[in-house]
């Protein structure tokens, strides 16, 4: 939460997830490899943020982090190298 805002280009993962890179540094907490549409997680492995887009599982463990909540279609229609920003709940 300290870190927020955060933001970085959109890179696409197939139709499964958008995700950027961010300069956190950090472990596994709770870590999943099934995740729904909408869910955020944190790849520690290059410091990404990943939303997906649809229901996945992966064979890469993430931290999740939450979910999002509306616009997930604005997300979704992110093109590669469109800036995407997570701002702190108000």
């Amino acid at each position: 939460m300290r870190s927020l805002p955060l933001n970085g280009r959109a890179v696409r993962y197939k139709d499964e997830f958008v995700y950027f890179t961010t300069n956190l540094v950090a472990g596994l907490e709770k870590p999943s490899q099934t995740f729904k549409k909408g869910d955020i997680a944190f790849l520690p492995l290059n410091g990404s943020i990943c939303i997906f887009l649809k229901d996945c599982q992966l064979n890469q463990r993430m931290t999740p982090l939450g979910q999002v909540t509306s616009g997930l279609e604005v997300i979704g229609s992110a093109a590669a190298g469109d800036v995407i920003t997570i701002l702190p709940a108000p």
